[in-house]
């Protein structure tokens, strides 16, 4: 990000809303933005408030999250800052809280239970078999079996899912096997097979 936008978004948050902490994260902090993406934001403040501020500025959309000062002890609830960085600290709270959520990513999510494993092997199996009727209602569960398909390949996995940016981006890296198979399963001209592929890829133990 530009050290100019940098700046005018810190005099904007603490002259709204009195920010003393501002933290970039997403596309902006991992710089993989594209010109119509959002800037993220993570902001804490001493006045009570919790909203969502998505003016622009230069031309840019702002996505920026503003809480209460106290809000920065719940840790879990921002894990998906993991990327972020500081652009404003003024008390010298934000490197301790993103190193507090580093920690966290890399313990990973708590295991799911085989139980709890298996009922999403099946949903998936069934899904499936549902969206071959050829009707509307076929047609609208072969797409929520798509989309709910990777965030679910993440929780067989054990790994966290932030979003399908991210998740894709990590298979492309670490599981070429899976990134390649999804690729072709979500095409818009995918074959039934590559669909079936897929699933039976995930849901295999």
């Amino acid at each position: 990000m530009e050290l100019g936008l940098e700046d005018k978004i810190r005099k904007y948050l603490v002259s709204k809303y009195q920010c003393h902490s501002v933290i970039v994260y997403g596309s902006y902090a991992n710089g993989d933005y594209s010109e119509d993406s959002d800037i993220d934001l993570l902001c804490f403040t001493d006045v009570p408030t919790h909203s969502n501020d998505i003016n622009i500025l230069q031309e840019k959309q702002l996505d920026a999250w503003i809480y209460p000062t106290e809000k920065i002890r719940d840790i879990t609830d921002f894990l998906r800052i993991q990327n972020g960085y500081s652009i404003l600290d003024e008390r010298g709270l934000c490197a301790n809280f993103l190193n507090q959520i580093q920690e966290l990513y890399q313990q990973g999510p708590e295991p799911l239970q085989d139980t709890q494993k298996e009922f999403l092997r099946e949903w998936l199996n069934k899904m499936l078999k549902r969206s071959e009727r050829g009707d509307i209602e076929g047609n609208f569960r072969f797409h929520w079996l798509l989309v709910d398909s990777l965030e679910i390949y993440c929780n067989l996995h054990d790994t966290w899912y932030f979003g399908p940016k991210r998740t894709l981006k990590w298979m492309s890296a670490h599981d070429t096997n899976s990134y390649r198979l999804f690729e072709k399963a979500i095409h818009p001209n995918a074959d039934p097979y590559d669909v079936t592929a897929w699933i039976a890829y995930i849901t295999q133990e």
